[in-house]
């Protein structure tokens, strides 16, 4: 090609004429052009020899750009010529290729298809030739993550559960997986000493350095790695809740606890084991929790959202709501503590590299001395282990956290209500006694004997709390409507004539039961406790006089009571004043149909009719029937009189003895007053016709 080019440019240069403007190569000698100086003559004898031009100077621009390209572009080729087929051939050649490590774990490092296993000092043990030349397909086995105990969750970052690869039991076995899908195939318990497959399984589960668990042909079992490698495939099922002291089995979905050497440790339980302590176990159907106990009974007869054990004591949620109970199932506090979550098992969160970053939990559950202390977000509430003690001996009422708990039946299934206490009581080892709130004790004010029993609770509903700031005073009484939760009247103390000394719950159901009341201002009264209320019946005040009751008392089933303004009033068991007309200011010692018995401030006594005439001379006593009067004088002697009559009835002197009170007394049979006396210290009769 060359070579035509050249002599295309020769046949063009020939042809052109002699006046025509030549392009020269810039390295050539200038001459004959129109700018030249003078010409000088050359000596003689030397003539100049003439220069021929370059055939390269003779090519035009445009040839020359070709002739360098394609030079350029021949000099490339040759270059990745020679780099492909010598040089590139010659380091390959000479190349020193390192094996690669693909994964290396704690345990074990996969290597070019290999498994080589490591001790705790990254001593390799031995290694297995994988089936599997991928080290997602061939590595340590994981625990299995089967069981949902409620227990520790170990989760990654992103809320997945995080898998554990299993151990090298003794430097010499090894649990491998080795299969063409990435999981759920079988796992091969590897001898790393001999280099041998001891078995295959389904899955492993974590124990103790020295143990596992195995499942094959669904029947699970525990393997020790002994030299016998002693393993029996006895149950349906097996778990194990790490450091926990016994094994969780199960046969026909009847799951109960062995021991490590397969002795029963707890009878079979309906449902499944998920968590357990030294006396109890959670048990988990459906849904809903129980607890048993290891005889398989049910402790607590009321079933939850979730059952956690902290140290003796039983911790139960419902509806993001705690309640704790002890060993036997008596409750340790009533409302329940509120919490915000309801993700109750708590989580351990880690990442990649298995670091732990973060812990999530919806309460924890501690236990020092006497006190229960639950956790929660920010906040905490302490539970007095104390007052569940005391209430798990009383019968019918409970008491925790300055409330008094009633129960329809001593064993505390149904609950009547409560009532907030304005004076908890301060319960502890020291003191296992409520002294401050506690079910209101008798008070004598109309009867003479000294009962010490509680008030009854009347109807299932109304109730008598003491509620009191001194200890043991009974001396603030509130009378409470457990049905509608309502405080009706306090006093200062309450009399109901209920003659008991036991120090039992009572309950009486009543149409009708008048009580005698003292209330806060010192004044008495009288109220009935009906069906579905509490009346008043006597007031405690005259609401036209403001007149206050200073005093009560009891006399032929009716009452009577001095006011604040020295006057005497009687009234029926209706309320009813039989004394409204009447100012009467001597005491009222009896009232017997038409006919009032006065002791006046002197300390004799008269009679007064209903419309307050005295129908009686005055005596130093008198006992009054209907129609009749017994009286004795100053002087002892025994009369017998008709009221508005001066005759004495007693035909005879007879003079008592100077103790006649106790023994005097008389009735009408038929047409005759008898009259029992004493004289000379001999009881005597008289019968007097009337």
């Amino acid at each position: 090609m060359e070579e035509d080019i050249l002599k295309e440019i020769e046949e063009t240069n020939e042809s052109k004429t002699s006046n025509e403007i030549v392009e020269i190569d810039e390295n050539d000698e200038i001459s004959n052009t129109q700018y030249d100086l003078e010409k000088v003559e050359e000596p003689l004898g030397k003539k100049k020899k003439e220069k021929k031009p370059s055939k390269w100077s003779k090519l035009s621009k445009k040839a020359k750009i070709i002739i360098i390209v394609s030079a350029v572009v021949l000099l490339i080729v040759v270059v990745l010529l020679l780099w492909l087929f010598v040089f590139k051939k010659d380091n390959k050649q000479n190349e020193y290729k390192e094996p690669s490590v693909v994964l290396e774990k704690e345990n074990y490092k996969y290597v070019d298809g290999k498994l080589i296993f490591l001790d705790q000092n990254k001593n390799e043990l031995g290694s297995y030739e994988c089936k599997n030349k991928n080290e997602n397909l061939c590595y340590i086995a994981y625990y299995s993550n089967e069981d949902d105990f409620d227990e520790f969750k170990k989760v990654y970052e992103s809320g997945l559960e995080v898998s554990v690869a299993s151990d090298i039991y003794k430097d010499k076995y090894v649990f491998v997986y080795d299969d063409e899908k990435k999981e759920n195939g079988e796992v091969t318990l590897y001898n790393i000493k001999d280099n041998k497959n001891e078995g295959v399984y389904s899955l492993v589960k974590e124990v103790n350095k020295d143990k596992a668990i195995v499942k094959k042909n669904d029947k699970y079992g525990i393997i020790s790695f002994d030299e016998d490698l002693d393993v029996s495939l006895d149950y349906e099922y097996m778990g194990y809740i790490l450091d926990s002291k016994d094994l969780i089995v199960a046969t026909n979905n009847n799951y109960k606890l062995i021991s490590f050497d397969g002795k029963d440790v707890s009878k079979t339980v309906p449902g499944k084991i998920m968590s357990y302590d030294s006396d109890n176990i959670s048990v988990k159907n459906g849904t809903s929790y129980h607890v048993y106990d290891y005889t398989g009974n049910m402790v607590i007869d009321k079933e939850f959202d979730y059952i956690r054990f902290a140290d003796s004591y039983i911790i139960g949620a419902n509806g993001k709501k705690l309640f704790a109970y002890d060993s036997k199932g008596n409750i340790m506090n009533m409302d329940g503590i509120k919490i915000t979550n309801s993700d109750y098992n708590t989580k351990l969160i880690f990442n990649d590299e298995l670091r732990q970053t973060g812990k999530e939990e919806a309460f924890s559950a501690s236990v020092s001395g006497k006190t229960l202390k639950i956790e929660y977000g920010d906040e905490y509430a302490k539970i007095n282990l104390s007052e569940g003690e005391v209430s798990s001996n009383m019968e019918y009422i409970s008491y925790f956290q300055g409330k008094l708990y009633f129960y329809k039946d001593a064993e505390k299934k149904e609950i009547l209500g409560s009532y907030q206490c304005s004076y908890a009581n301060n319960l502890s080892d020291s003191n296992q006694m409520l002294e401050n709130c506690y079910l209101g004790k008798q008070s004598n004010i109309v009867n003479n004997n000294e009962y010490t029993s509680y008030l009854p609770i009347y109807n299932n509903r109304y109730v008598f709390i003491a509620d009191t700031k001194s200890p043991n005073a009974n001396d603030n009484i509130v009378l409470y409507d457990l049905k509608n939760n309502k405080k009706l009247a306090t006093y200062k103390s309450v009399d109901a004539a209920f003659e008991s000394n036991d120090t039992t719950v009572n309950f009486v159901n009543t149409a009708g039961t008048l009580v005698v009341t003292k209330n806060t201002s010192d004044s008495f009264g009288l109220i009935n406790v009906v069906s579905n209320s509490v009346d008043g019946v006597i007031p405690f005040k005259d609401k036209d006089t403001n007149a206050t009751n200073e005093s009560i008392k009891i006399v032929n089933g009716y009452y009577i009571t001095k006011r604040s303004d020295k006057t005497n009033h009687i009234y029926d068991t209706k309320g009813n004043e039989i004394t409204k007309n009447m100012s009467i200011k001597s005491d009222i010692e009896s009232f017997e149909s038409e006919h009032i018995l006065v002791k006046n401030e002197n300390g004799k006594y008269m009679v007064y009719d209903m419309n307050g005439k005295v129908v009686s001379s005055e005596y130093d006593y008198i006992l009054i029937d209907k129609e009749y009067y017994v009286s004795v004088d100053s002087e002892n002697i025994l009369g017998l009189y008709k009221y508005d009559s001066e005759e004495n009835k007693i035909g005879e002197k007879i003079t008592l003895d100077s103790n006649y009170k106790d023994s005097l007394n008389f009735g009408i049979r038929s047409n005759r007053v008898v009259i029992t006396y004493k004289q000379n210290n001999e009881t005597k009769v008289i019968e007097v016709n009337i």
